[in-house]
């Protein structure tokens, strides 16, 4: 809830972290970042208002995933991602993103990641 609140200084903190992480996914984007960054915010809340229904949960990542395919996005660029959300996290739950909600997002993203590359 508390990220969905400040869903904007997450999506430009995200981004601009991603792309210190992964200047090459910079380029993909190119000149859409405005639009990638509303469509992966609105993403990862599908993605985690999807959790209790695991059919929604798998389709969704699926179609994610087969989406991404056209960018060329390599497992690196998973990882890439998954440092610029926990730094995003990190910055925007500040005292409430303790070691227990780390290992949650971290474990969550992971299953995530998998799904999306298996699509």
């Amino acid at each position: 809830v508390i990220v969905n609140e400040r869903a904007g200084r997450a999506a430009d903190l995200f981004f601009e972290k991603l792309s210190e992480c992964s200047p090459d996914m910079r380029e993909l984007i190119g000149d859409h970042v405005e639009t990638v960054k509303k469509q992966t915010m609105t993403a990862l809340a599908v993605i985690v208002g999807n959790l209790e229904d695991e059919d929604q949960f798998v389709s969704t990542l699926d179609e994610l995933g087969e989406s991404l395919k056209v960018y060329n996005v390599s497992d690196e660029h998973f990882v890439d991602f998954a440092d610029a959300l926990t730094f995003t996290l990190e910055k925007v739950l500040v005292t409430s993103f303790t070691d227990e909600v780390r290992a949650a997002w971290t474990a969550f993203y992971s299953v995530v990641a998998s799904l999306m590359l298996e699509a």
